[in-house]
């Protein structure tokens, strides 16, 4: 951008457009490279993720003097800034710890059962250790959960009595294949 001691003429704005603009502010004549088309505005993805920005930045200038206070408390002990733990606070990516999951989780796995071979089973009452069955007996559906029970037989047992659990696959040399996925 340049200032221009004197107004163009008609012909030289004409001679000059797509190239070069001429503005008069504040009483002073500039001169300046002529504005860009802008390309499209965007895909739905990308408008999407400015969206995002705007609100984030917005949320981070709002917050109270005690989160900036906290954030920069919390950035001191690590590789980011305090508008990074800020950012990622509102937009609910802040549990990224080094370690954490792997010191975390198989903390309360351990609560919930542990013993060896335990399997994790969600019940109506919440998160449950069922723990392993015997050598002979097999896992099996009661009432919509699993449980152990009673193995089936050989495979011509089970066509022989007629009981074929649903999901169970027979070989023609008649053994139990498996269940489909």
């Amino acid at each position: 951008m340049a200032t221009a001691p004197n107004p163009p003429s008609q012909y030289m704005r004409r001679v000059h457009r797509g190239r070069v603009a001429f503005q008069t502010r504040r009483g002073r004549n500039i001169v300046m490279k002529w504005p860009r088309k802008r390309g499209p505005s965007g895909t739905p993805a990308q408008l999407q993720a400015r969206a995002d920005f705007t609100r984030m930045v917005r949320a981070v200038q709002d917050m109270l003097p005690e989160d900036h206070s906290a954030a920069h408390d919390l950035a001191a002990g690590c590789d980011y800034t305090w508008r990074d733990v800020l950012s990622r606070v509102v937009t609910g990516q802040f549990i990224v710890m080094d370690n954490w999951l792997m010191t975390t989780i198989p903390f309360y796995l351990d609560a919930i059962s542990d013993v060896v071979g335990a399997l994790l089973v969600r019940t109506p009452d919440g998160w449950v250790g069922l723990l392993p069955g015997d050598e002979a007996q097999a896992l099996r559906m009661t009432d919509g959960l699993p449980a152990w029970g009673e193995a089936p037989g050989s495979a011509i047992d089970i066509l022989v009595n007629g009981d074929v659990p649903v999901g169970i696959m027979v070989a023609p040399d008649g053994s139990i294949v498996g269940v489909p996925l």
